[in-house]
């Protein structure tokens, strides 16, 4: 891979730029010495980022029409319409959030105010396991979804793993005021929900990476993305 980039020189100061090199190595009697330009990372910086990245990377349709389920300040919201992944985006919360990147409305909890199949997808980041009935809630984004569901969430298969994640939860939520529940998924334990509402797993990221360095390697293995597509909507 090379470095090199268009020159910014004009070609008018060519001429003056020489002599003023030339007259440095009269004067010093060595070459002149050239910053390189820095190296800019453009990697995700934070988790947040880092779980955009994937979906970015597993999203599987543009300008759709989607529900953000649990939708928080609406970052996710913002960003799916800021890189044109989604037309139209619904936020909905159980709690409202004093300061939001995207409007979010209030819901029950318990009841989804939409129609039956009303979004072409539904997603939910980091949220299914804060609801009161993981599977209701579950049963609830797959009536309002028309074609595909993507959800971020946890996993876990040992007593090691659990207790993990819920210290996580409490460092990461705590001082949201958002409770933790702790109701994470066992194994794959949701998904015969899903297959007996007619969707189909299409693709899985798991372990998900999420975190980096040593949290990384110890807790990428408790996260997953996973899209979903109804079998009645696909080709």
């Amino acid at each position: 891979m090379t470095n090199d980039k268009p020159s910014l020189v004009k070609p008018e100061m060519t001429d003056s730029l020489e002599q003023i090199a030339s007259q440095d190595v009269a004067n010093q009697g060595v070459l002149p010495v050239m910053e390189a330009a820095p190296v800019i990372d453009h990697r995700p910086t934070n988790y947040r980022e880092r779980v955009f990245s994937l979906f970015e990377e597993s999203w599987p349709v543009r300008q759709v029409k989607a529900l953000d389920f649990g939708a928080g300040d609406g970052w996710f919201a913002s960003h799916l319409l800021q890189r044109g992944l989604c037309a139209q985006v619904t936020a909905i919360d159980v709690q409202i959030q004093p300061q939001l990147l995207h409007p979010v409305t209030a819901y029950n909890g318990v009841r989804i105010p939409a129609e039956d199949r009303q979004f072409d997808l539904s997603y939910a980041v980091d949220v299914l396991h804060h609801c009161p009935d993981p599977m209701k809630s579950l049963e609830e984004l797959s009536r309002v979804t028309r074609e595909w569901l993507v959800i971020k969430d946890h996993t876990y298969t040992t007593s090691a793993g659990y207790w993990t994640l819920c210290l996580l939860d409490e460092l990461g939520n705590r001082r949201f005021g958002i409770p933790s529940r702790y109701r994470y998924m066992k194994g794959w334990e949701w998904w015969s929900l899903l297959e007996k509402a007619g969707f189909q797993e299409e693709r899985r990221i798991w372990p998900a990476p999420v975190h980096e360095g040593w949290l990384g390697r110890n807790t990428n293995h408790l996260q997953f993305v996973s899209v979903w597509r109804r079998n009645d909507c696909g080709s």
